[in-house]
């Protein structure tokens, strides 16, 4: 009896450790992302006011307090007025969606700023003109479901590794600066509905993978240096 009394007494005590040490560890997460959202000067005037990082504008987290998503669209309430890189995406492991439009973000974001947010669902990156990237590192995001890079200054190709972004329905860079080719891989994006790839610079022939896309419904290649026709498919009609 008292051997089953004191492995229920070890029992406890361990769950009890494990629980201060998780809701330590929780705490910590949520002060670093606080953290990070503050050093970037994006809120600088949201956080004198409140030390509620949740309560900022187009800021949006979960019931953990954890950052889940961003989202500045052509707002005055914040200072988007500095370089990219003072946001330490690092330390916003959980963010879903990253959505930025027409707001005067400058500099260029280094391959590993967007490669390691692979719980992105959403990433709008929309006439934000000052700034710059490519595409290298794009592959890692393997939950996205909504890409909008329209207006920007991608540059460089299209990585082959976009065909691990199976969960893909819209996919839209227009109006950018990428070359060379539409990779083949593209055909793996077998949910894609939308693709608008128009007013680039790319090159060589239509990918006939494109024409295996049967959820696909709007297509555009324009004003690029394609050859060769738009593959026939029985999901898109041109």
């Amino acid at each position: 009896m008292d051997e089953c009394m004191v492995s229920c007494v070890f029992v406890v005590l361990l769950l009890v450790t494990h629980h201060h040490a998780a809701a330590s560890t929780n705490s910590t997460q949520v002060v670093a992302e606080a953290d990070a959202l503050c050093n970037s000067g994006w809120w600088m005037w949201s956080y004198p006011a409140t030390s509620n990082h949740c309560s900022w504008s187009g800021i949006t987290c979960n019931e953990a307090r954890h950052v889940i998503g961003i989202r500045l669209v052509e707002t005055y309430s914040v200072s988007v007025y500095d370089q990219f890189s003072r946001l330490n995406l690092s330390s916003l492991p959980s963010l879903h969606f990253l959505i930025l439009s027409r707001v005067e973000v400058m500099g260029a974001i280094s391959d590993h700023q967007i490669g390691i947010l692979t719980k992105l669902t959403f990433l709008i990156f929309l006439s934000v003109t000052s700034l710059v990237a490519s595409l290298d590192q794009i592959g890692g995001l393997t939950k996205l479901t909504y890409l909008n890079l329209a207006g920007n200054k991608l540059f460089g190709s299209i990585p082959h590794q976009i065909g691990s972004l199976t969960k893909l329905t819209y996919l839209n860079p227009v109006g950018n600066k990428l070359s060379g080719c539409i990779p083949h891989q593209i055909g793996s994006l077998t949910e894609l509905t939308y693709l608008d790839v128009s007013h680039n610079r790319l090159t060589n022939s239509i990918p006939h993978q494109i024409g295996t896309l049967r959820e696909l419904n709007s297509l555009n290649l324009s004003s690029n240096d394609l050859t060769g026709s738009i593959p026939s498919s029985s999901g898109f009609s041109h």
